[in-house]
C-alpha cells in the first residue's frame, strides 16, 4: 500500500510554561498591539508628536485678511522655530496652514530652509517613517502681490545619519520685500523616495552652483509634514 503524506499549514503558537496551553497566531499578535498602544499612551511626548504628524486641525484663521497677516513681518535673520497648532494659522491659497512671515530687502538673493528629520517609532505609536515639514515660501511685493521664486535646488542632506534634514534653496524675486513660509495642508502624509546626499565641504553662497553633492547614500523614503521644525536664513552673497 502506498505511503502518502499530508501536508499541513505550520501554526506559530506562543506557550506558555505553567500551563502549557498552546495560543495561535492572532492572540499573540493581538497581545504584541496591546503592549505597544499601552507603551505610546503612557508616553506624552509620543502623543503630542503622533498627534502632530495627523496634520493641520485648527480651524480659525488668526487674522481677518491677508494684508492683516503680511503685518506680522519681522527681519529674517537666522530664524528657527517650531510649526504646531499655537504658531498663528491663514489660508494663503492652500488652505489654513501654520506660517510667518519675514521682511526681506535688495541683498536677498537665495534663502535656504532647512527641515530636520522627526519620526515616532512603533514603539510609540508610530511608523518609523522620516517626516519633514513641507515648507513653501510665497514672496510678496511692495504692493502685497505675489511673485513667484525659482526653486534651485531640493532634497534630502547629512553629513551623518543623525543630522538628516530636508534642504530647499530659492531664488528672491528683485521685487521681493517680504517672504511666507508655510506649508500646503493637503500634502500632509505625503509620501516621496530621494536619495540622501552629503553636505558640500564648502561654504554656500548665493552664488553656489552646486549646492548637493553627487556623493550620498541609497535613497530613502520620507513623509512630507505639516507641523516640525524650520530654519530660514538667506545665503550670504560674494
Amino acid at each position: 500500500m502506498p505511503l502518502h503524506v499530508v501536508a499541513t499549514t505550520p501554526r506559530l503558537s506562543l506557550v506558555s510554561k505553567s500551563t502549557m496551553r498552546t495560543y495561535p497566531f492572532h492572540i499573540v499578535f493581538t497581545l504584541i498591539v496591546a503592549t505597544l498602544a499601552a507603551c505610546s499612551a503612557t508616553n506624552p511626548v509620543a502623543q503630542e508628536k503622533a498627534t502632530l504628524f495627523q496634520g493641520v486641525k485648527v480651524t480659525t484663521a488668526c487674522c481677518e485678511s491677508r494684508s492683516t497677516a503680511l503685518k506680522s513681518a519681522q527681519a529674517l535673520t537666522d530664524f528657527r522655530g517650531m510649526f504646531d497648532p499655537s504658531t498663528p494659522h491663514f489660508d494663503f491659497g492652500d488652505g489654513l496652514a501654520p506660517f510667518v512671515v519675514f521682511a526681506i530687502d535688495d541683498a536677498a538673493k537665495v534663502i535656504e530652509i532647512e527641515a530636520p528629520a522627526q519620526s515616532l517609532p512603533m514603539i510609540h505609536g508610530g511608523d518609523g517613517v522620516i517626516r519633514y515639514l513641507d515648507a513653501k515660501l510665497i514672496f510678496i511685493d511692495d504692493n502685497g502681490l505675489t511673485v513667484s521664486g525659482d526653486v534651485i535646488s531640493e532634497g534630502q542632506r547629512s553629513r551623518v545619519s543623525a543630522s538628516r534634514a530636508l534642504f530647499k534653496y530659492v531664488r528672491v524675486p528683485s521685487t521681493a520685500r517680504k517672504v511666507v513660509v508655510t506649508t500646503d495642508p493637503k500634502k500632509n502624509r505625503e509620501h516621496h523616495v530621494s536619495q540622501v546626499k552629503q553636505a558640500p565641504e564648502g561654504r554656500l553662497t548665493s552664488k553656489s552652483t552646486t549646492y548637493f553633492a553627487f556623493g550620498g547614500i541609497i535613497p530613502d523614503g520620507h513623509k512630507s509634514a505639516s507641523y516640525g521644525p524650520v530654519a530660514v536664513r538667506v545665503l550670504p552673497n560674494e
